[in-house]
């Protein structure tokens, strides 16, 4: 695994819309109390992209997600 780059929301829907690798992971994080974020990673050009946003973001209709229960990221 190569470098996990965070990135703005709309970046990241940038790298998603133009990678070749059309395979994304989703998962909710957080804790109720204090809001549950969406945590999004994508791996594009030799790296890995994760962006978190309190809403589900509008992904390319082409795109595979994965649901996963949780995205760790150190």
């Amino acid at each position: 695994m190569g470098p996990i780059v965070r990135v703005e929301p709309e970046v990241w829907l940038d790298i998603a819309a133009t990678a070749a690798n059309r395979v994304a992971v989703h998962a909710p994080v957080g804790i109720k109390l204090f809001g549950i974020k969406q945590r999004y990673l994508i791996n594009a050009h030799g790296l890995y992209f994760a962006t978190d946003h309190t809403e589900p973001l509008k992904l390319p209709d082409d795109l595979l997600v994965i649901e996963a229960k949780s995205i760790y990221i150190p």
